[in-house]
């Protein structure tokens, strides 16, 4: 697998990423809440396949998330490192 590494900012990463979803959390009653930093996190890395992450994150919980349950989405800087988390009322596994 080929990795194409530049800058890119988590922020709008995710956004991109949540807004993908809307179709499929409107179309089972699902309240998605996101709490994204308006801060500039840049990284370096492959955008596409981290977006890819997210979103397949993201798909997951819509698809084990009960109808009418609560998604939350959050990127912020935390201890000068930029951080992402899903939360959401589904079924979990252990890693």
């Amino acid at each position: 697998m080929k990795l194409d590494i530049a800058r890119f900012n988590l922020p709008e990463l995710i956004s991109g990423a949540v807004d993908t979803i809307s179709v499929s959390d409107e179309a089972k009653g699902i309240q998605v809440s996101s709490q994204i930093s308006p801060i500039q996190l840049e990284y370096h890395g492959d955008d596409v396949r981290i977006q890819q992450v997210y979103w397949n994150i993201l798909t997951n919980a819509v698809k084990f998330t009960p109808p009418g349950g609560f998604i939350s989405v959050s990127a912020r800087l935390r201890n000068r490192a930029g951080s992402g988390a899903v939360g959401c009322e589904g079924h979990h596994r252990a890693p």
